[in-house]
């Protein structure tokens, strides 16, 4: 069988007959440049089979004008009769570098990039890790100013690296309504995609959000009138039959306008989590992943007081209100995995202890030494923020938790609340007591994290360590 090379980068063209060129841009060999026949949006072109190699990167397309179309193939060299289109997914061996560009709504959604990356793997399935380059008030003029240093950042990582850019909507701020900037708009949106595909990277692009009237300048014109047009032809995978954008950001604000805030176009907090939430399930649609990268964390303790004294291999403390992970067994290369934090007040020397006990477990004397703790009736939560790679929001884990005070008062039991269920600790009992909620999921711990506070009619609250343990 003769081998093809897909044109899906050029669906939805009308029917004709184009002069057609695809050419190594390495080095600049024409592969192939005659005239082509298109057949409802899609056309298969032969190829000398000693040309094809993995250089081919790019196609111009005319009809008797200069190039109507200059892009990444990004369709594939299979057997005839085969025609992959529009929804090829990606395909990416190992983790995933999710880059997030534009303006304003992509900095608010990814400001929380573990927050994304968890919305990723949640919705759609894919380990990754997040990195916001977005900035708020960019044009296109700005975000392609900075398009070098972020493309350098990533490089010789281009195979795992998808680029999200969400349409340029500061350019319809200032220069709309329609058509004003549309000149401006056309251009850097396909230098942009050239720049971008032209590196070798991954792009995932949405049109502009709807925005509610009369809070600024429509969007609807230019998605209709430019932006999908460009994804149809430039990003044919991200592009619905119907001709509009498979990230389809304008419906998606139109369905949640009742979260964006008074100005109309910006999201509220929970729109921002939204937000990340639909990228992830539609990115998730289009992309493969193999070889994702190995959930590590099955089991650790965190040590919650600030106390120097015969530290865990994984313990985590601080001098201050933010408590961060150490750990010195949780991963090749010993580096944080996340962070625990509260908002509550630390010592580290009026626990009761329990001597000679030095095992990684919430019976170490070291860590019955010291706790957080709380003298007032405010509520204290102890945010759970660990990264992808050892936490898997799919799974449930049990929960435990202990405290110790060294006092024979009975008016210092701490109330603890993990996914929806409240249990209590005698901070004063002996030995200290140990509680545990089992079949919490991650996403749990991610949303609520640990919460507690004093019980009725006590005078402290008190915490000196929790474990979380991968059922």
């Amino acid at each position: 069988m003769a081998n093809v090379i897909n044109l899906s980068i050029l669906n939805n063209m009308p029917d004709g007959t184009y002069k057609t060129t695809v050419s190594n841009l390495t080095d600049g060999e024409i592969i192939h440049n005659d005239d082509v026949t298109f057949v409802g949006g899609v056309s298969q072109l032969p190829a000398d089979t000693s040309a094809l190699n993995d250089l081919i990167t790019g196609i111009a397309v005319s009809n008797e004008r200069p190039p109507l179309s200059f892009a990444p193939l990004l369709g594939s060299v299979v057997d005839d009769g085969v025609t992959p289109g529009p929804g090829t997914p990606i395909s990416i061996d190992g983790n995933i570098n999710i880059v997030a560009i534009s303006a304003s709504i992509m900095d608010q959604s990814f400001s929380d990039e573990i927050q994304a990356a968890q919305s990723f793997y949640r919705e759609g399935g894919l380990a990754v890790t997040v990195y916001n380059r977005a900035v708020s008030g960019d044009r296109i003029a700005n975000t392609l100013e900075d398009l070098p240093a972020n493309l350098a950042e990533f490089a010789e990582q281009e195979d795992n690296t998808i680029f999200l850019y969400h349409g340029p909507g500061n350019n319809v701020s200032v220069s709309g309504p329609y058509p004003g900037g549309e000149d401006e708009i056309n251009t850097g949106v396909r230098q942009l995609i050239a720049d971008i595909l032209g590196a070798g990277f991954y792009l995932a692009m949405s049109n502009i959000t709807y925005r509610v009237p009369p809070g600024s300048n429509p969007t609807e014109p230019y998605n209709t009138s430019i932006i999908e047009p460009i994804i149809v032809e430039l990003l044919p995978d991200w592009a619905n039959n119907d001709g509009t954008a498979f990230i389809d950001m304008y419906q998606f604000y139109f369905d949640n306008q009742a979260n964006i805030d008074p100005d109309g176009i910006h999201p509220d907090a929970t729109l921002e989590k939204l937000t990340t939430e639909y990228f992830g399930l539609k990115v998730g649609e289009k992309t493969e992943q193999t070889n994702a990268p190995v959930v590590v964390m099955e089991d650790v303790v965190v040590q919650l007081g600030n106390n120097s004294v015969n530290r865990l291999p994984n313990w985590l403390n601080s001098s201050s209100k933010l408590i961060e992970n150490r750990p010195s067994n949780i991963g090749e290369d010993n580096t944080l995995f996340g962070s625990i934090s509260s908002d509550a007040t630390l010592s580290s020397d009026q626990g009761r202890g329990n001597a000679g006990d030095t095992s990684e477990s919430l019976t170490n004397d070291s860590l019955l030494t010291g706790y957080l703790y709380a003298d007032d009736d405010s509520v204290k939560t102890i945010d759970v923020d660990f990264d992808l790679t050892v936490v898997d929001p799919l799974s449930t884990y049990t929960v435990s938790a202990t405290a110790s005070r060294e006092a024979t008062a009975t008016d210092r039991i701490t109330e603890v609340t993990v996914g929806g269920v409240t249990k209590t600790i005698d901070a004063t009992a002996i030995p200290a007591e140990i509680i545990s909620f089992t079949g919490v999921t991650a996403q749990e711990l991610f949303d609520n994290g640990i919460v507690w506070n004093r019980q009725a009619g006590s005078t402290f609250s008190y915490l000196s360590g929790i474990r979380i343990t991968k059922e």
